[in-house]
């Protein structure tokens, strides 16, 4: 406990979670009173996704005890990064429309806000159970959870709101929702963009290389920028495949190179690291700091 309450990020995750849940809970609770099928329907399908998800990431050598920070970064993409954005979105896109850029208003308005808010809590997390969370890898995880928590929460905003604008059936235009975001080309793009992202920016505080911090950040930040952009109609559908499939293989070079970093489970049983934030050296120290060592395993 006191190297909790020694850690600014641990404290921040707390406050800004919070704050998060303050702004967000209202618009929540307003859409399951008007839509409580759709919503309830939303919440069984966020949990099966969510279990699954974290059943296949388990079996993966990635794996290394992640649970209180998967849990901490489902809270932050569903509670505090959709309260971030709001701060923001409606000033970028009166921005774009005085600026007359219309073509990339969605883009700029859509991706610049919610993945700076996605790997906010990447970056927060990773520092908070430094050096615990060290390795390539652990930001992939925590980017993944991030985004699919973000991802999970805003599908089912737009699953309440397809149920309110179906002619006939709640359960019908919540269902037609949910199968457009989450079946087929765009399922998981939020995870996949800021796993991309985690990956960098743990990468960069094992390594000390702090270009990767950038070039995983500009990736997931080019993806949901190239998703959203607004393609001539004719070739929209193979362009947001090609999209889609950049972000699987870029997803996948990441868990490779995370692999590649990570000890056999034979030798992944060492000692524990904090159990909880505020255990890590300072990142200046042998983290991220010009000429720092890589810990044992990292590339």
């Amino acid at each position: 406990m006191t190297r909790l309450l020694r850690s600014p990020a641990a404290w921040a995750l707390a406050l800004i979670i919070a704050a998060g849940a303050a702004v967000s809970g209202p618009d929540l609770s307003a859409y399951a009173g008007a839509a409580p099928v759709s919503v309830g329907v939303g919440l069984l399908i966020s949990a099966t996704v969510t279990g699954i998800a974290a059943a296949l990431v388990r079996r993966s050598r990635l794996w290394d005890r992640h649970g209180a920070v998967v849990a901490l970064a489902l809270a932050w993409g569903a509670l505090a990064a959709p309260a971030l954005i709001i701060l923001c979105a409606d000033r970028t896109d009166d921005l774009m429309t005085r600026l007359g850029w219309n073509a990339i208003a969605d883009s700029v308005s859509g991706a610049w806000p919610e993945e700076i808010a996605k790997d906010l809590g990447v970056a927060l997390i990773s520092i908070a159970w430094w050096p615990r969370m060290r390795r390539p890898g652990d930001g992939l995880i925590i980017g993944l959870f991030c985004g699919l928590g973000f991802e999970l929460v805003e599908t089912l905003v737009y699953g309440a709101a397809g149920a309110l604008a179906h002619p006939s059936s709640d359960l019908a235009g919540a269902l037609d929702s949910w199968h457009q975001r989450e079946l087929g080309p765009g399922a998981g793009l939020h995870a996949i963009c800021t796993a991309v992202a985690g990956w960098g920016l743990t990468t960069a505080m094992a390594t000390g290389r702090r270009r990767h911090a950038a070039l995983g950040v500009v990736a997931g930040f080019a993806l949901h920028f190239a998703w959203n952009a607004d393609w001539p109609q004719s070739w929209a559908q193979p362009a947001l495949g090609v999209v889609y499939a950049v972000g699987l293989v870029a997803l996948a070079t990441c868990w490779r190179s995370a692999l590649r970093s990570c000890p056999p489970r034979s030798r992944a049983g060492g000692p524990d690291g904090p159990p909880h934030p505020g255990g890590g050296v300072p990142l200046g120290e042998n983290a991220g700091g010009e000429g720092a060592q890589p810990p044992a395993g990292a590339r």
